[in-house]
């Protein structure tokens, strides 16, 4: 019985010198993944996410990175407000699908409209319908902020595009809820819609 007891107790030493090992590999991970995001930066920390997107955006040839990096902004909310530079320059990028995802983000943004307004008052007249209902939603979100945009945004009553025209009205309502005038129906008809 004293053989078995001393091998239960010698067990029970190199178990506990395991654990102190074990311990101790799994304190120097913590302390790595501690130290590491200080000096490397974290790779899931806002401002490093805003930065490689906006490089992104700028920079890659690659129309889908593009696209993605501007969905990616927009994500972010509030928090990305230093890319609207960068995204107001893809309201004129060459893909249409950058162009919807930049007009996108910017009203998900929802800041800085005495700078954001205009651009997306610009982009209202896009060559494709996509990007122009984008930039009528997010002039919507910035509610009578964007109160310069509503000539622009009646004028596109009248797009023949309907998301076009349904996103107008309702970013109207939103910024100037008080207006009671008609929708107006495509092709200058004069049922109103």
């Amino acid at each position: 019985m004293t053989a078995l007891v001393a091998a239960l107790k010698a067990m029970l030493k190199l178990t506990a010198v395991a654990v102190g090992v074990i311990l101790a590999f799994g304190g120097a991970i913590l302390l790595l993944q501690h130290l590491l995001p200080q000096v490397f930066g974290n790779p899931y920390e806002p401002t490093v996410v805003i930065r490689e997107q906006k490089e992104v955006l700028d920079k890659d040839g690659d129309d889908t990175h593009r696209k993605l990096a501007a969905e990616v902004l927009g994500d972010m909310g509030p928090r990305a407000r230093t890319a609207i530079p960068v995204l107001i320059k893809a309201l004129k990028d060459r893909e249409v699908l950058v162009r919807y995802r930049a007009a996108e983000a910017l009203g998900k943004i929802g800041t800085d409209s005495e700078t954001v307004v205009p651009a997306l008052v610009q982009c209202l007249t896009d060559a494709h319908p996509m990007p122009r209902a984008a930039a009528a939603e997010s002039l919507g979100k910035y509610g009578q902020a964007a109160g310069t945009a509503l000539p622009a945004l009646r004028d596109l009553l009248n797009d023949k595009d309907s998301q076009a025209r349904d996103r107008a009205a309702k970013a109207i309502a939103k910024i100037d809820p008080g207006n009671q005038e008609p929708r107006r129906s495509p092709a200058g008809t004069d049922k109103p819609q």
